[in-house]
């Protein structure tokens, strides 16, 4: 009981910031998670005209790929293809301008 109201009142809290009146936003597709392969289906439907959303629950999207495992840890990097291929190609191209490599401060993620 000693947790039942405290709940009650944060949950009519959130209903109360959902705005009742407003009307609701409408996608095609709707994905949960922001691993690479969640991005790569947004891409995908977006190629096809859909209208897609991602949310992702953390401050981070791209799962393994954003997070340091990259191309040089496939191995064999003629079985990647599609949306990765295109990826990873344009990371290369982005790197091959010299303002790619200027060092930038990223203080929301608190690295200097």
């Amino acid at each position: 009981m000693h947790t039942f109201i405290p709940t009650l009142t944060l949950s009519s809290l959130l209903l109360a910031s959902t705005g009742f009146g407003a009307e609701p936003e409408k996608y095609d597709l709707v994905i949960y998670g922001g691993s690479s392969a969640a991005v790569a289906a947004a891409v995908q439907a977006k190629k096809m005209g859909r209208s897609v959303v991602v949310i992702e629950p953390s401050d981070r999207i791209g799962g393994l790929t954003t997070g340091g495992l990259g191309q040089t840890d496939i191995g064999n990097k003629h079985v990647i293809g599609g949306i990765s291929r295109d990826f990873y190609r344009a990371v290369r191209t982005w790197y091959q301008k010299p303002e790619a490599w200027k060092w930038e401060k990223k203080p929301e993620t608190g690295a200097f």
